[in-house]
């Protein structure tokens, strides 16, 4: 059993080790006027809750972490395409950085998960967004969860309710 023990921990230790870090250096041009409907007010509303289940079951929700939509265009697809592998929805560990555009966190907005983790977005533009957070926790001294993400569109006065989970 000790033996069983001792060859996970190093399995895990030399898998992690080895990895090399993960940088995201998109490749296409921030373009502004594809990501400016971020600033429009509109009659929409983005609302939901974020999770993830631990291995023994337990529930894990976003509770005081932000949570971003940003406009769907070229750039932001890449961005998320290399981090999550997907453009529609995802789920990932992370990354080490993310080369990116000093001026792509304008065109962002924020809001921030309640301790149930719900989170709302109101007067939101018609258009199609990336909604991402950040469910962590730590146990012992590793650190658990990670990012979650999916591809909305709202228009016509939508109120859009969302779960992000895995």
């Amino acid at each position: 059993m000790h033996l069983k023990k001792v060859i996970i921990t190093l399995s895990v230790l030399i898998l992690t080790g080895c990895m090399e870090p993960r940088v995201i250096k998109p490749t296409a041009l921030l373009d502004p006027s594809s990501a400016s409907y971020i600033f429009d007010v509109g009659g929409n509303t983005i609302s939901g809750q974020a999770f993830l289940r631990q291995n023994g079951g337990g529930v894990v929700t976003c509770a005081s972490s932000e949570v971003y939509i940003f406009p769907v265009n070229e750039y932001s697809s890449q961005i998320i395409s290399e981090m999550f592998g997907s453009t529609d929805k995802g789920y990932s560990i992370g990354v080490s950085s993310i080369d990116y555009d000093a001026d792509y966190v304008k065109y962002r907005r924020v809001s921030v998960c309640d301790a149930q983790g719900n989170f709302v977005f109101e007067n939101v533009a018609d258009g199609e967004y990336y909604l991402s957070t950040d469910v962590r926790w730590v146990i012992g001294n590793s650190r658990q969860g990670g990012y979650l993400f999916e591809k909305v569109s709202v228009n016509k006065g939508s109120n859009l309710k969302v779960l992000l989970s895995r």
